[in-house]
């Protein structure tokens, strides 16, 4: 197969290693500034991601225990288990403002609670009696601690924690999951009866601090998901698309939601912390200093330092010019996935990336115009390896016409 290549002219050329150098600085420079800026992350671009790979985007993030399925998502309709359907927000309205149908809600649940704790009254007492016997210390000091009261009602399921409807989904996913929290610290640190003992207690110490701090957040938390339940109706409306102002009032609006629980999450989880270290505690200082209990990893974490080293180390080639092709593939690849968590064709999408668009195929045309070998260290790459010449400058003559007098 014989293929014919077609000289260009040096201004073609020259326009071209410009570009090439435009795109590598301005990759380098995005890729050095998130190098020595400590805080930043691409958590808050994944979070507003949009388009059909949005999912995949968010998997990467912390789930904190499914915090956007179960709390940080609007009040719906669903069906229970005899077939009728019922309005979550109705349900959390009447919750929320205890508002009488036979009796009070709150009321219920107080009453749900004591009979709770009278069932377990026994329970209670036994476990009580097997911390005095054993009497395990767990502060710093070595001192003994008192044993104070405990509360096993909140690992059932009937406790006001998990069936308030505003945030008692989620709570009860927090104890699932702090439950095999303290499961994995008695594998990993090999606790003694004692030991499995103080770490029950500490659960529900903790629990119990995180039903405090819900039931604080309960008016906040009541109105940001009855916000995204009238944020969703009117992004279902198809009149606010065709209006611009309106497009952008929801853009902005998305954007302000997306960042509310921050604050939030943060003070929640700061109870899981300090179950942690109270896990750690228990296990002493000898156990941790030897192998500590491992703490996960969220995946974006692991994937923003390779991005950081792409962009710097791609950009840098583009720049002078070495392996071209490659970098200006791998760069654009890189941009073309980043846009596509914000297409400009989703109503949803908040950022505008018609630029980045234009940048994309920049890209990938110099991946297959080999503008490395022209003021690129690919010149002397591609003589080493025996590769073909760059094609030849257009040399053009100029003819010059005078007129006889």
């Amino acid at each position: 197969m014989s293929y014919r290549v077609f000289p260009m002219s040096g201004l073609t050329i020259l326009l071209l290693v410009l570009l090439r150098v435009a795109i590598g600085w301005h990759f380098f420079n995005e890729g050095r500034d998130h190098y020595f800026d400590k805080k930043w992350s691409s958590q808050g671009f994944l979070k507003i991601a949009v388009g059909p790979f949005a999912g995949q985007a968010k998997s990467t993030l912390p789930q904190h225990h499914h915090w956007d399925k179960l709390l940080g998502t609007a009040f719906k309709k669903e069906t229970d288990k005899s077939g009728e359907v019922v309005d979550q927000y109705e349900v959390a309205n009447r919750w929320h403002n205890d508002l009488p149908v036979s009796d009070p809600p709150r009321k219920e649940a107080a009453d749900r609670l004591k009979k709770l704790k009278e069932e377990n009254k026994k329970a209670q007492e036994e476990f009580a009696d097997q911390l005095k016997k054993f009497s395990v210390p767990i502060n710093e000091a070595g001192e003994k601690e008192e044993v104070v009261e405990i509360d096993l009602t909140l690992l059932a399921n009937e406790h006001p924690l998990y069936t308030n409807p505003i945030y008692g989904n989620w709570a009860k996913m927090v104890r699932d999951d702090w439950q095999a929290l303290v499961s994995e610290a008695e594998r990993h640190y090999s606790y003694s009866e004692a030991q499995k003992l103080q770490a029950k207690l500490q659960l529900t110490r903790h629990l119990d601090f995180l039903y405090g701090k819900l039931e604080a957040l309960e008016k906040d938390l009541y109105e940001y998901r009855a916000e995204l339940r009238r944020y969703e109706k009117m992004l279902a409306d198809p009149s606010t698309r065709e209006v611009p102002y309106e497009k952008d009032r929801l853009a902005a609006k998305k954007k302000e939601l997306a960042g509310k629980p921050a604050p939030w999450i943060n003070d929640l989880l700061g109870v899981e912390d300090w179950l942690r270290e109270s896990l750690n505690t228990i296990a002493g200082k000898e156990a941790v200093s030897k192998n500590p209990l491992p703490e996960p990893v969220p995946t974006y974490k692991k994937i923003d330092p390779i991005v950081i080293w792409l962009l710097m180390i791609g950009g840098g080639c583009m720049i002078v010019g070495l392996f071209t092709r490659l970098a200006a593939f791998a760069l654009g690849t890189f941009l073309l996935s980043v846009v596509l968590l914000q297409p400009f064709w989703s109503p949803d999408a908040v950022a505008k990336t018609y630029f980045e668009w234009v940048e994309v195929l920049a890209c990938y045309m110099l991946a297959t115009t080999g503008i490395g070998r022209y003021a690129g260290l690919d010149y002397f790459i591609n003589g080493l390896l025996g590769g073909k010449p760059a094609p030849e400058i257009e040399k053009t003559e100029r003819t010059v016409v005078t007129k006889k007098a």
